[in-house]
């Protein structure tokens, strides 16, 4: 598939990307030189968008679904954009563990919208992650955010609460519940 001039490859069945990630690179606005973390990259698409729209942007994308990450580095390389986006396959939470603190001048993330139990468990494994905290949450998203932050950084993501999106935009504090 052809969005925003990237090509995008993602699974057939499962997580599907929608319009939420294009909104919020949308809504991104970073300043050149500036290394971009993306949690819970998914198949990749705020990370590329972004490369792809700021040539001197380097992004690095943490995802923890095995798949997704495959996906996530064939975009990249499909686009020409796997020297300045690449895709660690690991869990948000342990990314202080394995990322240099305060690395970052900007964190963005797309990420799930549910509390479990809120609503219907999708069947798929995947589909269900993407819209439920199944593992991790919002606490966890902004403990990891403000680890690997630099001073003065900023945090893009998009939250969606009863069915709108109740928060989103650059914050130097980190979301918490």
């Amino acid at each position: 598939m052809n969005h925003g001039g990237l090509i995008l490859g993602q699974p057939e069945r499962g997580y599907r990307y929608s319009l939420d990630p294009f909104l919020l690179a949308d809504f991104c606005a970073p300043r050149r030189g500036e290394r971009i973390l993306d949690l819970g990259a998914g198949v990749g698409v705020i990370g590329l968008l972004l490369a792809r729209r700021h040539p001197t942007v380097i992004v690095t994308g943490i995802e923890l679904g095995p798949d997704l990450a495959r996906f996530a580095a064939g975009n990249a390389r499909a686009n020409d954009l796997d020297e300045r986006f690449r895709i660690i396959r690991g869990d948000l939470r342990d990314a202080p563990r394995f990322l240099p603190p305060e690395h970052f001048h900007r964190v963005v993330a797309n990420p799930p919208f549910r509390r479990p139990g809120s609503g219907a468990t999708p069947p798929d494994p995947g589909r269900a992650s993407a819209r439920q905290e199944l593992s991790s949450t919002l606490t966890d998203l902004a403990g990891t955010a403000s680890a690997l932050l630099r001073f003065g950084g900023s945090s893009v993501q998009s939250i969606w609460r009863n069915g709108c999106l109740s928060s989103a935009g650059p914050s130097t504090n980190p979301v918490s519940r």
